[in-house]
């Protein structure tokens, strides 16, 4: 089973970079949680460091209006 959640997270430019005739941005993020539907019999616990493995597709990036 796998889950799919809308990621949403506000963020702040911190850099671009120019890369193979490509711009990047590396956006730094405020801490955020991710709340995802476990598999059944999974053997994780409270208080554990886990890893996610994810996909992640960006749709969009606009400012923040303030």
């Amino acid at each position: 089973m796998h889950s799919t959640k809308t990621i949403l997270l506000d963020g702040e430019i911190v850099e671009i970079i120019e890369e193979g005739g490509n711009q990047k941005a590396k956006i730094l993020t405020n801490p955020q949680y991710i709340e995802v539907i476990l598999e059944t019999h999974n053997d994780i616990h409270l208080g554990e460091k886990v890893t996610i493995e994810s996909e992640v597709t960006i749709k969009k990036i606009t400012p923040v209006l303030v």
